[in-house]
C-alpha cells in the first residue's frame, strides 16, 4: 500500500494533463467490492465519489477498493512511468489492489527502504496536495505513535500478512525528519508497530525534539524486532 502514494500522484499527473478529470463522480454500486473491511461499506449503493476524493481515500484510510478502482483508470504503467521519472529502480507496482491482488500476489510489488524514502520527499515536495491528504491519514499506529499531540507530521502505510511497513515526514519545531521502515515475516505485527514507534521517538529524541511518554524509549522498553529503515 505504500505504492498508493505513486498511484494517486499518477492520478494527478493524468488530471493536469486534461486525461482524467478529477471532479467526475462514481456510484458507491459501480466500485470494486472486497471480502476485506473497506470505508466505502459505510455509504448507501447510490451514494457518489468524484475521483478526487477517491484518491483522497485511497491515502487517508488506505482504501483497497477505491485504489482499486484508480489502478483500472490510471493503468500500471503510467504508476510505473512516474517511478522511472522519479529516478527509482526498484520500485515497481505489478500487483492490483483487488481482493485476489492483495494476498501473496501483493508482494510481486517491490520498494526499498531507501526508494520509499525518496517517494514520500519528492511525492510530498512537489505535490502539496498529497502532502496535505497524508497530514490527515488515520493510521498512526506506526510513525506517530510516540509524537506529543499537535506535531504536525503525515505518513503512509502499507500492509500484509507478517508485514508491517510505514514512511513519512515527521515535522519538528528545529528539525524535519523524513522515515521509512519496511518489514516481512513479523510474527507480531502490533509488536512490530510499537517498535516504529519506539525509533521515531529516539530520533526526535537525537534531535532535540519532544516525543510523548519517553520512558517507553529505554532499553528495557525496546522490542527485539528489527524492521529495516532509512532516515
Amino acid at each position: 500500500s505504500l505504492l498508493k502514494l505513486s498511484l494517486v500522484a499518477a492520478v494527478h499527473d493524468a488530471a493536469e494533463r486534461g486525461k482524467v478529470d478529477l471532479r467526475r463522480r462514481i456510484s458507491r454500486s459501480a466500485l470494486p467490492r472486497t471480502a476485506e473491511e473497506s470505508v466505502l461499506d459505510a455509504l448507501e449503493p447510490e451514494h457518489e465519489l468524484s475521483i478526487g476524493e477517491l484518491c483522497s481515500l485511497s491515502l487517508v484510510t488506505s482504501d483497497n477498493p477505491a485504489a482499486d478502482y484508480l489502478l483500472r483508470v490510471i493503468g500500471k504503467e503510467a504508476v510505473n512511468g512516474l517511478l522511472r521519472d522519479l529516478g527509482l529502480e526498484h520500485t515497481r507496482l505489478r500487483a492490483g489492489f483487488g481482493d485476489e491482488e492483495i494476498s501473496a500476489a501483493g508482494r510481486a510489488s517491490t520498494t526499498t527502504a531507501r526508494e520509499a524514502l525518496v517517494l514520500v520527499r519528492r511525492l510530498v515536495g512537489e505535490r502539496p496536495r498529497i502532502g496535505a491528504v497524508l497530514e490527515g491519514n488515520l493510521r498512526k499506529g506506526r510513525i506517530p505513535l510516540r509524537l506529543p499531540e499537535g506535531t504536525r507530521a503525515l505518513n503512509k502505510t502499507g500492509t500484509l500478512l507478517g508485514v508491517v511497513n510505514d514512511a513519512g515526514i515527521v515535522y519538528g519545531d528545529e528539525t524535519d525528519v523524513a522515515f521509512a521502515f519496511l518489514s516481512e515475516h513479523q510474527a507480531d505485527p502490533p509488536r512490530t508497530e510499537i517498535a516504529i514507534g519506539d525509533c521515531v521517538a529516539q530520533v526526535r529524541l537525537a534531535v532535540g525534539e519532544p516525543v510523548r511518554r519517553p520512558q517507553a524509549v529505554g532499553p528495557e522498553h525496546r522490542s527485539s524486532v528489527g524492521p529495516r529503515a532509512a532516515v
